[in-house]
């Protein structure tokens, strides 16, 4: 499961069993993490990391990085990839999305982004830990919004509550 992964945190069968609504994932994740006041956003924090960690990687000023700025526009050389990859590496990424528009990869789908926008918030949804200072709890609604980025991403949802029932009223299962 992404979120396992993200908040490095194993959730054991029976409690998945039991979680029959986006709410009741945010509640035990949030359950099993230290709890916190509201911080800086998340997106906003991934966004200078990771700005940061391009200004590493293309030994550049980061005037010219920008949320929309496209990566492609940005990445040197006839492999990007190689240039894209080292950024994950720096991050410390073991899953890093792929520069180019979405859809299938060698047969596979694989995350894709096109601008430093879809990386940021790839960043903050997929690899929370590592935007996160250690130490520093956790908010309900930073938890919220990173369910909410994985329902959107892996299931495909866009409208919802956070009290749908996934099979009954979202068709998941």
């Amino acid at each position: 499961m992404g979120l396992e992964e993200a908040f490095s945190l194993r959730i054991p069968d029976k409690a998945i069993e039991s979680m029959a609504t986006p709410r009741h994932v945010i509640d035990h994740l949030h359950d099993q993490l230290p709890h916190g006041a509201e911080s800086p956003c998340l997106s906003q924090r991934a966004f200078h990391i990771l700005r940061r960690t391009l200004q590493v990687t293309l030994e550049t000023d980061c005037s010219c990085l920008r949320p929309g700025t496209r990566l492609l526009d940005i990445l040197p050389g006839k492999n990007p990839d190689d240039f894209w990859a080292k950024t994950g590496y720096l991050l410390g990424a073991p899953r890093w999305p792929r520069v180019g528009p979405r859809g299938w990869f060698q047969g596979s789908w694989s995350p894709q982004v096109t601008s430093l926008r879809e990386a940021t918030t790839y960043l903050a949804a997929w690899m929370p830990m590592a935007i996160k200072p250690v130490g520093e709890g956790w908010a309900w609604s930073e938890v919220a919004w990173i369910v909410d980025q994985h329902i959107r991403e892996s299931l495909g949802i866009r409208e919802y509550s956070f009290d749908d029932h996934f099979v009954r009223d979202l068709g998941v299962g």
